[in-house]
């Protein structure tokens, strides 16, 4: 039984969230129907059970009766099977949500990696990246984790290649990437670019630019997580919102700690279901059967300050967190949004949610960290790589390399804002002058620093700089 705390009036200790939500999963009908609609006794709909956007002009629906697949309590309101879009939809209130979700674990399916670049002109003034700018091509494909793809397209005299390697996180957030590229476009320089990154679903990186004062490209790569049959994993779990809906999306696997007020903090954390019912307790003889059932959690009111980086309810966790060893006092909160698998913590100090960073956060990774580095002088060059990675961005003209850069760059242990550089820099102007280059120095993020002089204007001043990304 979990000990209710005692808080001010400002803060109600549960809620019981009663009212009814239509929420549709996208999950293999064999996850609450084994044998399938036939022989499962299920009842054919002629009109939907309610409007929803969910159902569509001449769906399939199937009726599910409670069995003991759907055992809920309190029973859900309906539960219908949307044979045209492959999808459960429900109606029930949040207790019901909450344990149709564990049971159904639709977070848990085969996902599969999208990769997509984007080749953009550099702005004519040779401003920031935008993609309001023309784009020049695109290219995306799909693979497996651990394994190689290729792609190659071409329109006219336009032709884009592409070689992607992935490697993904078991939560599909981070995706480690190898990157081999190439694009030839008339009236530009032919670009070949290889490069490893950490990317985080979701988060566009501008990664490579070549611009010679007048015209150039910029790259841009993205990755994202689909179902076998291609549906983004943004779509797993949808909760309609009037004619609309809105997508469900997984908690970030690290730990977050942000301030919410004056003496208020806030520590995030994705936290899977196993993690939270599996919690290490001091008492070695507690038995965890005694532990609420998916059902029996209460639903936890939050503060103000709080609330509106939640979307969905969150169930009260702090009973849970007590028995494992962690004494929370009365204005300390402990909650588990189940649909995202984020854990949240409410503490008067931040010192107190370092304690519960390092019971939650043990074997997660970083939030990834990357190096732009930036050379100038005669045009621009960028390129991003991953710390203690490599990148190279070779020019070509006529189908000979006239311009190569190389770069090795890692990132200091006790200050990121330092950053070793190994580079490369090798330009041919002309058959009469060539520049080449090859150091390695040290960096302070933001700053230009020269790194060679020439005494005529066509190869000029070769200055560096170095910034380091971290992805939210």
């Amino acid at each position: 039984m979990i000990r209710r705390l005692i808080l001010g009036a400002w803060l109600m200790a549960v809620s019981s969230g009663a009212s009814a939500e239509i929420v549709a999963w996208k999950v293999p009908l064999s996850r609450f129907a084994i044998q399938g609609t036939e022989l499962e006794r299920l009842d054919r709909l002629m009109v939907p059970p309610d409007s929803s956007p969910f159902f569509g002009a001449g769906d399939e629906l199937w009726n599910l009766p409670e069995d003991k697949r759907l055992v809920i309590d309190p029973p859900l309101e309906w539960a219908v099977w949307n044979a045209t879009t492959s999808t459960l939809v429900s109606k029930s209130g949040w207790s019901g949500i909450w344990q149709l979700n564990d049971q159904l674990s639709p977070l848990d399916q085969p996902m599969q990696c999208r990769v997509a670049i984007d080749v953009f002109q550099v702005p004519k003034d040779g401003g920031e990246p935008s993609d309001k700018e023309e784009r020049a091509g695109s290219v995306s494909l799909v693979t497996r984790s651990g394994l190689e793809a290729k792609a190659e397209t071409r329109l006219g005299a336009n032709s884009l290649h592409a070689k992607v390697e992935t490697l993904a996180d078991d939560f599909a957030d981070l995706v480690d990437l190898k990157l081999e590229f190439a694009c030839g476009i008339p009236s530009q320089a032919g670009l070949d670019l290889a490069t490893e990154l950490t990317l985080r679903a979701g988060q566009p990186v501008w990664v490579a630019r070549y611009f010679d004062g007048t015209r150039g490209l910029d790259f841009r790569v993205s990755v994202s997580f689909e179902l076998a049959d291609g549906t983004p994993s943004s779509d797993v779990i949808r909760i309609q919102t009037g004619n609309g809906w809105r997508n469900v999306i997984r908690g970030r696997q690290d730990f977050g700690i942000h301030r919410v007020g004056y003496d208020e903090w806030l520590g995030i954390s994705h936290a899977v279901k196993n993690s939270i019912t599996n919690l290490k307790f001091e008492d070695p003889f507690q038995d965890p059967a005694n532990l609420p059932r998916e059902g029996e959690f209460a639903q936890l009111n939050l503060p103000e300050s709080v609330k509106t980086r939640f979307a969905n309810p969150v169930r009260d966790l702090r009973g849970q967190i007590e028995k494992a060893g962690v004494g929370m006092d009365h204005e300390e909160l402990a909650g588990y949004d189940p649909l995202t698998e984020t854990i949240l913590f409410f503490a008067k100090s931040a010192e107190k949610l370092d304690l519960l960073e390092e019971r939650f956060n043990k074997g997660r990774r970083l939030s990834p960290r990357m190096v732009i580095a930036t050379f100038d002088g005669l045009g621009q060059t960028r390129i991003v790589s991953r710390s203690q990675g490599k990148a190279t961005l070779i020019r070509s003209s006529d189908g000979k390399e006239v311009g190569k850069i190389e770069i090795a760059p890692t990132i200091g242990e006790k200050n990121d804002r330092v950053v070793d550089l190994c580079y490369a820099v090798h330009d041919r102007f002309s058959v009469e002058k060539s520049l080449n280059l090859d150091s390695s120095i040290t960096l302070r993020a933001g700053n230009w620093q020269e790194i060679s002089g020439a005494n005529d204007d066509e190869s000029g001043k070769r200055r560096a700089k170095v910034e380091v990304i971290q992805l939210d």
